[in-house]
């Protein structure tokens, strides 16, 4: 009954936290211009399922 909101939920925190992490590391790694290319890589798969 309530694993879809916890589902969701869930993947909406683990999305944000990976995400940090990773834009964080890309900063030490001083390769900031991959930040785009990150969020892109999240849109197509949106696209992609939706289809």
């Amino acid at each position: 009954m309530y694993f879809g909101t916890f589902s969701s939920l869930s993947s909406g925190v683990v999305f944000v936290l990976v995400s940090s992490i990773v834009l964080q590391v890309l900063k030490k790694q001083n390769m900031q211009i991959f930040n785009g290319l990150f969020y892109s890589g999240v849109g197509i798969g949106i696209f992609l399922c939706s289809i």
